[in-house]
């Protein structure tokens, strides 16, 4: 590992290592290759204390920058291990990133903070009528204080990938993994509201394309909301329910390269199994 920049993930748990190894480790050593990024994959967790163990490993993030091995890189690349990257289109994910700031996404302007707005409002219609639990993150403000942050900046930074510098940042993440407690858990996001909040507030933040992140389900609610039913089902005669679901499956697989095709890095959240499927 001699390069200045390295992909770094962390995968926990037998299910995510599989995934991980079959559906994304080539596509992720090939976009490395082609910008001459080392890759680098923990599949221990980097802290197995009590307190770790009580709370998900997506704040392990957090350690990455400190740790002996990858302190000599000028600039980590932070990557949740369920987003695929567009060999084909994306650039090098740190090149416009300073070294003393932190890139990322900006979570409400993905495309632009109008359209993520009306996206976000179709989504939890769709949550209500299904009677699913949600957090109200209708804006950056409720976002934050529906995470137990009174005070939030007006921005939130996606912290599914990061691009930081150990050098710069590994005291700033150190901050935030040792001063917040995993409040809400899951349904709160886990390390996202602290760790956006001290990027964001602290002035450290460059906002990437948000190609560089682009999430799944909000690409599908905004784009393909037709793909959360059956297309066919209503037009196929009673006992072609198995071709009513191939068809639609057509449609899905195609919905899903065109999504793919437009992002930089596409990420799964929440929808890791279609990964198992997916051929880019």
């Amino acid at each position: 590992m001699t390069g200045e920049r390295a992909l770094v993930t962390l995968t926990i748990g037998d299910d995510y290592q599989a995934l991980f190894e079959s559906r994304l480790r080539a596509n992720w050593q090939a976009y490395a290759a082609r910008h001459d990024y080392d890759l680098v994959v923990f599949d221990r967790p980097l802290d197995d204390s009590a307190r770790a163990q009580a709370r998900s490993p997506a704040w392990q993030k957090c350690l990455i920058f400190e740790r002996p091995e990858l302190t000599h890189y000028r600039q980590l690349v932070w990557i949740d291990s369920d987003i695929v990257l567009n060999i084909d289109r994306a650039p090098a994910v740190g090149a416009t990133v300073p070294d003393d700031k932190v890139g990322g996404v900006d979570a409400y302007a993905m495309p632009t903070p109008e359209i993520f707005a009306e996206v976000l409002a179709r989504m939890y219609a769709a949550w209500r009528a299904m009677g699913a639990a949600f957090l109200d993150s209708s804006t950056p403000d409720l976002f934050y204080r529906n995470r137990g942050l009174a005070k939030g900046p007006e921005r939130v930074m996606h912290t599914g990938v990061l691009v930081a510098s150990p050098r710069h940042h590994a005291r700033l993440f150190r901050t935030v993994y040792d001063g917040y407690e995993d409040q809400g858990g899951k349904l709160a996001n886990y390390e996202w509201a602290p760790l956006s909040a001290e990027i964001v507030a602290g002035g450290h933040a460059h906002w990437l394309d948000c190609r560089f992140n682009l999430i799944l389900s909000d690409q599908i609610a905004h784009h393909y909301p037709f793909l959360h039913g059956n297309l066919f089902a209503p037009v196929l005669a009673q006992g072609q329910e198995a071709a009513a679901q191939a068809l639609q499956r057509l449609v899905f697989d195609a919905c899903l390269k065109a999504i793919y095709d437009n992002a930089y890095f596409l990420h799964f959240s929440g929808l890791a199994d279609l990964l198992k499927d997916f051929r880019p």
